[in-house]
């Protein structure tokens, strides 16, 4: 299995929207392919990732950058993504990781789990799928629910842990940047804080009518709001700091501040906190890397993807050989079965046994070696 995947860490959100928008050069370019048996995307707001089932990994790479360069080419953009690609074992628990929101902007967030299952169902009704794309969609759904309830979003890892930690008892106000599952989380557990006024604001312009916040400001409001939030909770993950020092200086200058310090939490990975921020006075930053108890979690997190890694690792090999060993049967019937003519139907089929036993025995001792990629090789070739 073939992952190619472009992130929010990587390319610019301008460029991962073009390549969002143009899917279709990138799935002709894979059907015109012998060697993809299937596929399946998965496009969300900060990321573009493309699993394949193939048996040449130099087709593939070949026709996805010779489509990435096309698409920014015709958009007059500057090429400034590569994919990332990984194989087998790296591709699987890559899908894994994303699956349970370890590679998100947002440690945790849940909606990229509904956008992997959307793709999953997609790539079915499209006729893209194959055994082992969906055993490994399906392992990776399920280890992610285990994963999951490591470091439940609202609970000890994240916001939870962040507020205790900081130890502001006495905030009564706090300004929410971000939408969507996780900042319904980040409010309502804000909520049960004591915080009784949350400002909502969203960098995208996104309104969330889920989400318990008392009403959203506009972008030129958001100095206002810093100048009289007593703490900020940032997971936007808008792929550019949303607070910069130049905005926390002007706010801060007003005199209109009511604590002495200004607390923020920037929960994106993607930092929606500009770095410079942490040096300015009367200002504390606490990022996802100084929470206390998520360096545990997520260790626990990776045993786990690891140990679901390791169980269905076998189960795909063993599905992708099972159709090559098909595809291997079929050709060498085509070539066997003509100069068998005068021979009965039983005899054909033993004949072909006695020449695949051999090879078949072979194949599968490499597999269980780790050898798959040479067995591909060998069967296509």
């Amino acid at each position: 299995m073939l992952n190619f995947g472009l992130d929010y860490q990587h390319v610019h959100p301008t460029t991962l929207a073009l390549v969002s928008k143009k899917l279709e050069v990138f799935e002709r370019s894979l059907q015109e392919l012998e060697s993809v048996q299937g596929y399946v995307l998965l496009p969300t707001c900060a990321r573009v990732e493309f699993y394949i089932d193939a048996t040449s990994f130099d087709d593939v790479q070949a026709a996805l950058t010779n489509s990435l360069t096309q698409v920014v080419t015709d958009a007059g953009v500057n090429l400034d993504a590569q994919f990332a690609v990984r194989r087998d074992a790296k591709a699987i628990e890559h899908l894994f990781r994303v699956t349970a929101g370890l590679e998100s902007q947002v440690v945790g967030e849940t909606e990229i789990l509904g956008q992997v299952r959307s793709a999953l169902v997609n790539a079915r009704a499209h006729g893209s799928l194959t055994r082992s794309l969906e055993l490994a969609f399906n392992r990776a759904i399920h280890v992610s629910r285990k994963v999951r309830a490591t470091y439940t979003p609202g609970q000890r890892s994240l916001i939870h842990s962040a507020l205790e930690q900081l130890n502001i008892s006495d905030a009564q106000s706090a300004l929410l940047i971000g939408t969507g599952q996780y900042a319904r989380v980040c409010a309502q557990t804000l909520r049960a804080t004591g915080i009784t006024t949350i400002t909502g604001y969203s960098p995208s312009g996104r309104m969330d009518d889920v989400l318990d916040v008392d009403g959203y400001i506009a972008q030129d409001q958001l100095e206002t709001a810093l100048a009289t939030a007593n703490l900020v909770v940032t997971c936007s993950g808008h792929g550019e700091p949303v607070i910069t020092a130049e905005l926390i200086e002007q706010a801060l200058s007003t005199g209109t501040h009511p604590t002495q310090t200004l607390h923020i939490i920037d929960l994106a990975a993607s930092a929606d906190v500009a770095a410079d921020v942490e040096t300015l006075a009367g200002v504390q930053v606490l990022r996802l890397a100084d929470i206390a108890s998520l360096d545990d979690d997520l260790v626990l997190a990776d045993e786990r993807i690891s140990a679901g890694v390791r169980e269905v690792m076998p189960r795909i090999a063993d599905t992708e050989l099972d159709d090559l060993i098909v595809a291997l049967r079929s050709r060498v019937t085509a070539i066997v079965k003509p100069h068998l003519q005068d021979e009965d139907s039983l005899t054909t089929h033993k004949v072909i046994q006695v020449l695949l036993h051999t090879p078949t025995l072979r194949a599968r001792e490499a597999a269980v070696l780790g050898r798959l990629d040479e067995v591909r090789h060998a069967f296509v070739t």
